[in-house]
């Protein structure tokens, strides 16, 4: 294999493996003419931001104050008007959704689908790209703020930064924020805007990337460090510097210094870190160990060149002017070409196409006669530990009073710090159960004075549903899995509409198989669950419909349900086709 060579760097020492490189260089082994692309299609303006693998192919926003969606095949899925001139700062999610950030302040979301959702103006331009957390919630920094929005654009906290931010909030393993700063500082922030720790870093951060481990940080004397909170702080969990020596002290002549990093994670929580030095070498780390996997130097890869590093499907991307280089998460060479001086940007799709974009107008792909690798993408979790299944109900103090609280906090954008308090109350109070024999059947009576009724329970998921958090979308499910009132379940399901951010489609699995249990017919359950349906399939767009929102809404077509849910069911329909 030419024009690269693989070592082992515990095998031999770092300054002999330099020296035979540089003694054997030899011819590189990439086709010096570019290749015929499989497509090729104009756009009304010059990339701003991406392309991204999302929805059913990539996004990318455009100068011409749009965001695009295309097939890996070229073709175009859907087209939408950005109300406003885009940015760089354009997130697409692991589910799909766009959160772009446009002038004049403004933060949009657009499902996979491209309908857009909502916008909201924030105090100051944001100068980072947008940050998704675990349950949903969207972390926006600009150069004095932080600001937490839910994922169906409420405000939930704002933090005042005390220092200029270098880059986006990082996340660590446990879903808490690290922000770094000048002069070395970090802020430890907690996800409900709780300043938890200010420190100091051994060296100034040079580039960062999160992993399923922690964050990663390259420092600029030359090494690099995994932080982890799984402790409930962040500590260093590993650290290296190539050739040896620590972070914080610089690297022998300076020539191994980290430019770019690159996390590529599988299917078990574990990967690869690839890093990417000044000299020209690629190495590579166990995410979880630091341990060194192997190590590659590439002549025809120019750090200074080097646009875009990405991994897609099992394949470290890597467009450094001319040229194009693949490697698998093993460290094999997957592809290589010469590509147009002008791309800029690429993705690597699921079907073996290199899509690239230019200063041009053009979009390119190019199909790789390479085998498709397709490696289990690290699934993150999808809540911050407060949808455990041994939760059981704590209610101290006065009910009414903790509910007027949590419902002002709640709907001013005031929760803060409390917000994991609120969320466990309010939880407390949907899922209890009055204790057998009680008369408290709705009723407050003089033996149960703390007892939540069933107008506090109804409340209590309401509150839990404009909370816009998937943390409580798991104890709403739990009503509707264990509750056999009917106006309890109708609250449950109207709260899981609130919500409608249902990316795995529990939700819709739980108001299904509550629509299929035994029960006297009820009405009013089943046209809350046309309009529950149709806001969880309106904000998740067709992969909501395809998670079971149009076998709901079909079954209610029948005789049994009556003509008033029939002709409903099928006004629904007829709105999610418009």
């Amino acid at each position: 294999m030419k024009g690269h060579l693989p070592f082992r760097f515990r095998a031999v020492p770092a300054v002999l493996i330099y020296a035979l490189l540089c003694c054997g260089k030899t011819v590189s082994d990439i086709s010096s003419s570019v290749p015929d692309p499989a497509w090729r299609t104009a756009i009304a303006g010059t990339i701003v931001s991406g392309p991204f693998i999302g929805g059913s192919g990539f996004v990318f926003a455009g100068d011409d104050r749009a965001l695009y969606s295309f097939r890996e095949d070229g073709r175009q899925l859907w087209r939408v008007a950005l109300p406003g001139r885009a940015t760089p700062h354009i997130t697409v999610t692991g589910d799909g959704f766009i959160i772009a950030v446009t002038d004049r302040r403004r933060v949009h979301l657009y499902n996979p689908d491209g309908r857009h959702l909502w916008q909201v103006t924030v105090p100051e331009q944001p100068s980072f790209p947008p940050v998704q957390g675990r349950d949903g919630r969207i972390f926006i920094l600009s150069d004095t703020r932080l600001l937490c929005y839910s994922v169906t654009g409420k405000l939930k906290w704002q933090l005042k930064v005390p220092g200029h931010p270098l880059s986006k909030p990082n996340t660590l393993d446990d879903g808490s924020l690290l922000l770094l700063l000048q002069d070395r500082e970090a802020l430890h922030i907690s996800p409900w805007g709780e300043l938890r720790k200010r420190f100091k870093l051994p060296d100034s951060a040079a580039v960062t990337v999160d992993t399923g481990a922690g964050t990663v940080i390259g420092f600029t004397g030359g090494g690099i460090a995994c932080y982890s909170a799984s402790g409930g702080s962040p500590e260093t969990r590993w650290s290296s510097m190539p050739g040896g020596s620590a972070p914080g002290r610089s690297a022998e002549s300076g020539s191994r210094k980290i430019r770019y990093l690159c996390a590529g994670n599988s299917g078990d929580g574990g990967g690869i870190l690839l890093a990417v030095g000044s000299d020209s070498f690629i190495y590579a780390y166990n995410i979880v160990t630091g341990e060194t996997e192997w190590g590659i130097f590439e002549y025809d890869i120019y750090p200074d060149k080097i646009q875009s590093i990405s991994y897609h499907n099992g394949i470290f991307n890597i467009l450094a002017g001319s040229v194009g280089v693949g490697y698998t998460i093993e460290g094999a060479l997957q592809w290589k070409r010469a590509l147009p001086a002008q791309a800029s940007a690429s993705v690597y799709t699921a079907g073996g196409y290199l899509v690239t974009g230019g200063k041009e107008w053009i979009i390119t792909g190019y199909k790789l006669d390479a085998p498709i690798v397709r490696k289990g993408q690290y699934n993150p979790e999808r809540s911050y530990g407060h949808n455990r299944k041994d939760f059981q109900p704590e209610l101290n103090g006065s009910v009414r009073q903790f509910m007027d609280s949590a419902e002002q906090a709640i709907r001013t954008g005031a929760a803060g710090e409390k917000e994991s308090e609120y969320i466990e109350g309010l939880a407390s109070i949907a899922l209890f159960r009055p204790p057998q024999g009680s008369a408290n059947l709705g009723m407050r009576d003089a033996e149960y004075p703390a007892t939540p009724g069933m107008i506090e329970r109804s409340r209590a998921m309401l509150l839990l549903g404009e909370s816009g958090s998937l943390e409580a979308r798991q104890f709403l499910v739990r009503v509707l899995e264990t509750e056999d009132n009917g106006s309890l379940r109708t609250h449950a399901v109207k709260a899981l509409g609130t919500l409608a951010f249902d990316p795995d489609g529990a939700a819709l699995k739980a108001i299904q198989e509550a629509v299929l249990r035994p029960a006297v017919r009820d009405d009013s359950f089943y046209f809350a669950v046309c309009d529950s349906v149709y806001e969880i399939c309106r904000f998740m767009g067709i992969q909501g419909l395809r998670a079971g929102g149009l076998d709901i809404l079909k079954a209610f077509m029948q005789e049994r349900y009556g003509m008033r849910v029939y002709f409903y069911a099928a006004r629904t329909l007829e709105k999610l086709s418009l």
